[in-house]
C-alpha cells in the first residue's frame, strides 16, 4: 500500500501514525499530477478523498489516477448541486436556480478563498461534471452516497481507450499511408455517457 501527499510524511502526523500502528504503508511525497504506473506501479483500489476540489487541474488528476488504477477508485468530493456559493456570499442550490442545471456538467471556479475561507479550494463540480469527468478519463462511475455538500462515487476502470484521447488533441497522431494525419484512437460514444432524458436527473 502507498500513501501519496504533497507534504512531508511528518507534516500531518502520517509518520507518527505509521509508527504507532506498526504500519507498512509506504509514503510518497508528490502531487496527484505526478502519479504514473512507471513510478508507482498499479493498484487494485485508489482512494481519492477530499482532493478533487483542491486541484487547479482536476481532469488531469483523473487521467493520472487511471494510469495507476487496475480496479476501481473511491472518490469523495465537495459538490455544487446542494451548495452553490453566489458572488454575494449567499449559498443556494442548482435546483433552486434552475432544475435544468443538474443535467449540465458545471464547475464553479473559486479564484480566492470564497469557499470556506480556504485558498486551496479551486473548483466545485456538480454531480454531472464529476460523472462526465470520470467517464472521459476512462472510468464507469456509480454514485455511492450524497450528504450535505458532499458526494462519493465508486469508479470502475474501463478497459477501453479513455474518451479524452479519442479524436481530440490529447490523443496520439500519426500520418497514414494516404498522407493524412489522424488521431489513432477511434471515437466510441458509450451509452452511459449520454445525457439523461428531459425531466430526469
Amino acid at each position: 500500500m502507498v500513501a501519496c501527499d504533497l507534504t512531508p510524511g511528518d507534516y500531518f502526523g502520517f509518520a507518527t501514525a505509521r509508527e504507532l500502528l506498526g504500519s507498512r504503508v509506504e509514503y510518497v511525497e508528490g502531487s496527484a499530477y505526478d502519479l504514473s504506473r512507471a513510478r508507482l506501479g498499479g493498484f487494485d483500489v485508489v482512494l481519492f478523498v477530499g482532493v478533487l476540489y483542491h486541484l487547479r487541474y482536476p481532469l488531469l488528476a483523473l487521467d493520472r489516477i487511471r494510469d495507476v488504477c487496475d480496479g476501481y477508485m473511491l472518490l469523495e468530493s465537495h459538490c455544487l448541486d446542494n451548495c452553490l456559493l453566489m458572488d454575494d456570499g449567499q449559498r443556494t442550490t442548482l435546483d433552486h436556480l434552475d432544475p435544468r442545471l443538474a443535467r449540465v456538467p458545471v464547475y464553479r471556479f473559486y479564484p480566492a478563498n470564497e469557499l470556506n475561507g480556504d485558498y486551496s479550494n479551486w473548483f466545485s463540480p456538480n454531480r454531472r461534471a464529476i460523472e462526465s469527468g470520470l467517464r472521459t478519463a476512462g472510468f464507469a462511475p456509480t454514485l455511492v452516497a450524497e450528504w450535505g455538500d458532499r458526494v462519493a462515487y465508486r469508479a470502475e476502470r474501463r478497459a477501453d481507450t479513455p474518451e479524452y484521447l479519442q479524436e481530440t488533441y490529447e490523443g496520439l497522431f500519426v500520418r497514414g499511408a494516404d498522407g493524412v494525419v489522424r488521431n489513432t484512437y477511434p471515437r466510441a460514444r458509450h451509452a452511459d455517457s449520454s445525457p439523461p432524458p428531459r425531466g430526469t436527473r
